[in-house]
Order: C-alpha cells, then sequence, then structure tokens
C-alpha cells in the first residue's frame, strides 16, 4: 500500500476559496499582546462590497481608510462625519 502525505482521503477533501483582509496590531517590542483580526469572504461577496466602499470614500473625500488614523484624529488625516 502506498504511503500518503496527507491523513484525509479523496473524498475528505474540500476546496474553497476565500480572500481574507487582516491588520495586526501589537508586534512592536515591548507589546504586551498581538492581535490580528480581518474578515473572510468569498471573492464575490468582496467585489460587491468594493463599488459602495470607493462611493463612501469618494464621498468622505478620501484616497483610503486606516482605523489607527480615524480614531486617533490625527491632524490632517482622515475626518468622516457622522
Amino acid at each position: 500500500m502506498a504511503r500518503r502525505t496527507f491523513p484525509f482521503t479523496r473524498a475528505s477533501l474540500v476546496c474553497a476559496l476565500a480572500w481574507v483582509m487582516a491588520d495586526e496590531s501589537g508586534i512592536h517590542q515591548g507589546a504586551p499582546v498581538c492581535i490580528v483580526a480581518g474578515y473572510l469572504a468569498s471573492p464575490t461577496e468582496w467585489e460587491s462590497l468594493d463599488k459602495p466602499w470607493v462611493e463612501a470614500l469618494r464621498k468622505a473625500n478620501v484616497s483610503y481608510f486606516h482605523a489607527a488614523e480615524f480614531f486617533n484624529r490625527r491632524p490632517g488625516r482622515v475626518k468622516i462625519e457622522d
């Protein structure tokens, strides 16, 4: 009997295509914790988000959104009103 590399049978293998958008925080020296958070979605779901996201950026008159800048409200950075 041939040795298998993976402990799966052909019938048990599942293939999925997904895109992940993630970011990290706390990787600097001295950080007490490291956190990675993100969103997982199918390519179709990401594509459905694209137009509304680009429109929201356009309305806010910004070319990108970075949460750290938004929540810290650094001068000259993203300022989005309710």
